[in-house]
């Protein structure tokens, strides 16, 4: 996850890692909310599910997001350089999406540095 980003949950840590312990390669995308609901469908919003992999065609924004080092060792690098910071969600959702091994958790929630929380400014 970004350096931008404030995590909401409680034991997040904890809870990412149990899902990346579920593979053996611990090759897995684990996508929390963002805390907003644009750019989900509304059925991903209010959805009461903790936890599930990511439909192939699904759109979900992903614009924080945890990937476990063994990621970085398979393929030599988090995202390629070239990208320098834009694109790195979908290139990664994409590769993610290929394995099956894009795991969405919308109860994990995290607000960027600055976005609109409650109505207000949230600064951190």
């Amino acid at each position: 996850m970004g350096d931008d980003v404030q995590i909401e949950t409680k034991d997040w840590d904890r809870k990412i890692y149990e899902q990346f312990s579920k593979y053996d390669d611990k090759i897995l995308m684990v996508v929390p909310s963002t805390g907003r609901p644009r750019g989900y469908r509304q059925s991903q919003w209010k959805s009461k599910e903790s936890i599930r992999l990511v439909k192939k065609n699904e759109p979900l924004p992903a614009p924080h997001f945890a990937v476990h080092k063994n990621w970085i060792d398979v393929l030599g690098y988090m995202c390629p350089p070239q990208f320098w910071h834009f694109y790195v969600d979908s290139y990664t959702q994409k590769v993610a999406r290929k394995l099956n091994r894009c795991l969405y958790q919308p109860r994990l929630r995290t607000w960027a540095t600055i976005q609109e929380k409650n109505g207000k400014i949230n600064p951190f």
